[in-house]
Parts: C-alpha cells; sequence; structure tokens
C-alpha cells in the first residue's frame, strides 16, 4: 500500500503509545498524519514525547469530524470500544478504515503463526517462537515476534522477508477488525475461549466471534491447533476448512498432541514421537501444560526436531508477572500472577498449588462472573485479601456459596477488604505461616489503580521485597 503524501488520520493514541509503532511507519512511509485522542495532552505527554522527532500534528481532549472527514484513510486504535459513536460515525462514512494488525497482515511477506486464547496466549507464543527460534538457529529463516506482546512489527517490516517466520500473539481487541482483510494466519491457535472483556465487545457471542476469525480466512493449505478439552474451541473444526491439529491434558487423542502415562506425545499423519515427561516442564501448572502442548503443535508443523524442543521447553522459565516466584521468606512464599485479569486464569493459578494459600485479588471492572472462582477460593485458600473496584462484588460472590461448601471453615472468616495492594501484602504478612503460598492473582484488570498489569506486577514484587519480616 503507497501511503506516500496520503493525509492518514489515527484515531487513538492510547495512554501507553499503543499506536506509536503504526505513527512511526506511517510517516516512514511518506505520509501526512494527524492524531486525533480524546484525552487531554497532559494525560498523553510520555507518547508525544517519544514521538517528538516526527513531523505529526495532534487533535486531543475531543475529536472534531474534520480531522476525519479531511483524510485519505483513518486508522483506529484497536483499544477504541466498538460502541464509540465516532468509530461508528466513521465507519459510516466512506473513508477507507484499517487498524494496524490488519495493516501488518496485509504488508507481511512471511507466513504467520498466530495465537489466541483468553488466558495463556503471551506463555505459548513466546515459547513457540522459542521452539522455532532455536529450531532455524544458523539458517536463512529469522523467526520474527510481535503483536499484543513484544511490540509493533510494523517498525521492522522491511527486515521480514517471505524466507521468514512471524510468531504473532493476537489478542480479542486485534482479531475483532479480521474483517477488514481477507487473510487469517498460516498457522492459527486457539488456547481456550471464556468470557472477557465484556466492557468492551456487547456481549460474550461478539467476543467468541472475534476469537473465531483468527480461522475467519484459512483454507485447506492452513493449519488449525485447537484445544480439543474445550468443546467450543474443539467444535470450531466443524466450522472452516483448515488442517485440524488437536491438543489435549486429559485425552489420549487419535492425532494430534497429547499426554500418555505422564509423557507428551505427538502423533499425526504416520508421525509418533514421544516428546518430554510431564514432571520436566519447568512452569507450574495444567494450564501451562496444555500452553506447552499447543507450542509443541506450532513446532512440530514446522518438523522441529524433538530434542530441539524439549531443550527449548526445558530452559523456558515463564514470563513475569505468569505465576512468577519471587521470594521465599520465612517458609512463606510469594507468587507474582499479575497477569491474571480473568476468574478462569486465577482458578488456574490456584489448581497450580497444593500448600495453604491467602490469595490477593480484585481490580478493575470488567463485568466478569465470579461463581466459579468463589467455589475454588473456598476449596482451596485459607484466606483472601480483596482489593479495587471488584472487591465487594468478589466478597458478595464467595459469600453467597460459603455455607454450600465444607470446606468454607477454611475461609469463612477470613476474608478481609483493603484499599490497595500495599495494604494487602502488609495483610498477607500478618496472616501467612511457614509453609504457606502468599499468591497474587486478580482476575481482574489494573486500570483502577494502575497502569497495566505490569505495573501492578512490578508494584507487588516491591512490596514483597520490603516487608519488614522478623527473622
Amino acid at each position: 500500500m503507497n501511503f506516500r503524501d496520503k493525509k492518514i488520520t489515527v484515531m487513538g493514541l492510547g495512554l501507553h503509545g499503543g499506536s506509536e509503532g503504526l505513527i512511526r511507519y506511517l510517516v516512514s512511509q511518506g505520509a501526512k498524519v494527524k492524531v486525533s485522542d480524546a484525552k487531554p495532552k497532559e494525560d498523553l505527554m510520555p507518547t508525544i514525547d517519544r514521538l517528538s522527532d516526527l513531523d505529526i500534528s495532534y487533535r486531543l481532549g475531543g475529536h472534531e469530524w474534520n480531522h476525519f472527514s479531511n483524510a485519505d484513510m483513518i486508522f483506529i486504535n484497536q483499544a477504541v470500544k466498538p460502541d464509540s459513536l465516532w468509530r461508528k460515525r466513521i465507519e459510516r462514512s466512506n473513508i477507507p478504515t484499517s487498524t494496524e494488525t490488519n495493516l501488518f497482515f496485509e504488508s507481511c511477506p512471511a507466513p504467520i503463526i498466530g495465537i489466541t486464547g483468553t488466558n495463556g496466549k503471551s506463555t505459548a507464543a513466546t515459547l513457540a517462537y522459542e521452539i522455532l527460534k532455536k529450531g532455524y538457529q544458523g539458517s536463512e529463516r529469522k523467526i520474527f515476534f510481535g503483536g499484543n506482546i513484544g511490540g509493533s512489527l510494523l517498525t521492522i517490516l522491511d527486515q521480514i522477508t517471505e524466507k521468514d517466520l512471524v510468531v504473532m500473539e493476537l489478542s480479542s481487541f486485534q482479531l475483532r477488525d479480521f474483517e477488514m482483510i481477507k487473510k487469517s494466519p498460516h498457522v492459527s491457535v486457539i488456547l481456550n475461549i471464556t468470557p472477557d472483556h465484556l466492557d468492551y465487545h456487547k456481549d460474550f457471542g461478539a467476543y467468541l466471534d472475534a476469537k473465531k476469525n483468527i480461522l475467519k480466512f484459512q483454507d485447506e493449505s492452513d493449519f488449525a491447533i485447537l484445544n480439543y478439552d474445550q468443546r467450543r474451541v474443539r467444535n470450531l473444526s466443524q466450522e472452516f476448512e483448515s488442517r485440524i491439529i488437536y491438543f489435549s491434558s486429559e485425552r489420549i487423542l487419535k492425532t494430534g498432541v497429547y499426554l500418555k502415562d505422564d509423557e507428551i506425545v505427538y502423533k499425526w499423519r504416520g508421525n509418533y514421537q514421544k516428546i518430554l515427561k510431564k514432571s520436566k516442564i519447568p512452569i507450574p501448572g495444567e494450564h501451562n501444560l496444555q500452553n506447552v502442548l499447543a507450542a509443541i503443535g506450532c513446532g512440530a508443523i514446522y518438523k522441529i526436531k524433538s530434542e530441539i524442543i524439549v531443550d527449548a521447553i526445558r530452559k523456558f522459565q515463564g514470563l513475569p508477572h505468569r505465576l512468577e516466584f519471587i521470594k521465599e521468606i520465612n517458609g512463606i512464599k510469594y507468587y507474582n500472577d499479575s497477569k491474571a485479569t480473568t476468574p478462569e486464569s486465577t482458578i488456574a493459578a490456584l489448581s497450580s498449588f497444593s500448600e495453604p494459600m491467602i490469595l490477593l485479588a480484585g481490580g478493575s471492572e470488567k463485568y466478569s462472573k465470579f461463581r466459579r472462582m468463589s467455589r475454588e477460593i473456598i476449596k482451596k485458600c485459607k484466606a483472601v485479601i480483596l482489593f479495587g473496584k471488584t472487591a465487594g462484588r468478589i466478597r458478595g460472590s464467595i459469600l453467597k456459596r460459603i455455607d454450600r461448601i465444607p470446606e468454607a471453615k477454611l475461609i469463612k472468616n477470613n476474608i478481609f477488604l483493603v484499599e490497595n495492594l500495599s495494604e494487602a501484602v502488609q495483610k498477607s504478612k500478618d496472616l501467612s505461616k511457614k509453609g504457606d503460598i502468599v499468591l497474587l492473582s486478580p482476575a481482574c484488570a489494573s486500570f483502577d489503580q494502575f497502569a497495566n498489569f505490569e505495573e501492578r506486577g512490578e508494584k507487588f514484587k516491591k512490596f514483597v521485597k520490603g516487608l519488614n519480616v522478623q527473622i
């Protein structure tokens, strides 16, 4: 696509520079770029400062139609909600629109491996990247990584050739707008789909449709790696023409990647390989086992040798803020799972430990349902400390179920509401004993008190490391 001398408006700069890579790319292609954002300038200054070397103009603190109506093309930041009145007005106009992800898909010369899911996509995508990078080390094929994690790929588009591979983590925000193009990844991975981001999507059906878009334009030459253990994901194989590879941690499959007698096995098109034992996976939890199975599927499609796959897995220590071990103090272990922004991801974290647990949870509202998580908290935790906007709703959900579950005696008088994360860490110190786990796994987004989950996790680590503990 030729952008030289084209008038381009970017709707939504983003508090954390969400459109920065797109803007840099458009300017490098000779476009005349305007940025329109409803937020005031002072909120956006960190990003504006980083873009100060570029010749671009801004309309901040509110949109004006003439900033859009005079454009040759409009790029919409994918954080802009679908029901935004300005977004709807733009989409009703005849002005061509796109997003950063769509532009990259249209422009990328290399095959793309796209990985999505409500939970685990960052871990699975990173591990798939590590497997492929190690597998092609020393060859002409380069492996690139980005998308929802790792930064904008547009800024390195000129380095990517048709010989290479691109691994992308794709969120529902990015996938929602795939109807703007007619291309899906060559390899599409769906780890799981459970209700999330219902503050953004109209309902769960709209969220599910966004996730399904990763398969929408695949044909019989493409691959779909699907979670057999979740029916709504498994059944997607009936809707699309891709070559299907299932993975399962619960069943022995006729073909796919699965667990058999504690051994991970890959079986597809006459190829049968034992990969490694479950006990050798360095990252804890059944959910991480499924992430590993999906990543193995990516490696197997590209015929990476099993010993290389095993080496990559055994050296993989996980990502920051995903069940990240922080410190042991007087026999009490502290774990940072700040990336757990859904009840399902917190349930997965709770299932990763058998020790007595004190859970720190709560945050900003995404209208998630806490019913199932509450049952697991009652069964697994000796105490729960809640903070943030959702604290009262989580507490209410636990109390509603507390008399129905025999294990409730462990937690009945140990549900605490505090103002913030700092107070939660201090309270956990008072409640914990040798042999306990203190787990930050919020089940909610962070935006009520923090810029993002990374800031929340870093603050947690700081608070833990600063505990004044008597030894």
